[in-house]
């Protein structure tokens, strides 16, 4: 999709997905009356590589350029939001709000974001560090198991309430144990 927003700002014509399907999308002309423009890219046989189907696609521009009003932000900012949550992160103390992605994608990437994108993007990078982080404690229990098997005279210890929560832990290596009784 960046390579369809360069072609798009390059040559001055504007593309909009008439077809969509998880594996293809074709890709018509909207800037003049009658164009046969049309792009199809699709998954090539027998691979997961999505590329331009020639068969299928008229490459030529033609017809009396149409009058339109200034293009409104795309709609969809799905991966696209993500270097710009990045630069946010790395640039505040704060955890980054929709304002700061906004600026941040007009000012040093060049897009108008609305502020809705902006927050669904900042909501979703947050949701998807939450995941991460839930995986990451669920390995907890599993590593002090494997360091208690694997280092001998260790002390671990953990609590849990009915739910499963961790409420403590207590980890003693064996090689500290061994320097505190002296």
């Amino acid at each position: 999709d960046a390579h369809m927003d360069d072609y798009e700002r390059m040559s001055g014509n504007r593309l909009i997905i008439s077809k969509s399907d998880p594996v293809s999308r074709k890709y018509v002309c909207k800037t003049h009356i009658g164009c046969k423009f049309a792009a199809k890219f699709g998954r090539k046989r027998g691979t997961n590589f999505i590329v331009l189907k020639k068969t299928m696609t008229n490459a030529i521009h033609f017809g009396q350029t149409q009058a339109s009003p200034p293009r409104s932000p795309k709609k969809r900012m799905k991966g696209r939001a993500e270097p710009i949550i990045d630069h946010v992160v790395s640039s505040k103390d704060a955890p980054p709000v929709a304002k700061d992605v906004m600026k941040s994608a007009a000012n040093h990437w060049g897009r108008d974001m609305t502020y809705s994108q902006a927050y669904r993007a900042v909501t979703a990078a947050s949701y998807e560090k939450w995941e991460q982080d839930k995986v990451s404690f669920e390995m907890i229990i599993p590593y002090l198991d494997k360091f208690d098997l694997l280092n001998d005279d260790t002390t671990v210890k953990y609590e849990r309430d009915i739910d499963y929560r961790i409420n403590r832990v207590f980890v003693c290596p064996g090689i500290m144990k061994k320097t505190l009784h002296h």
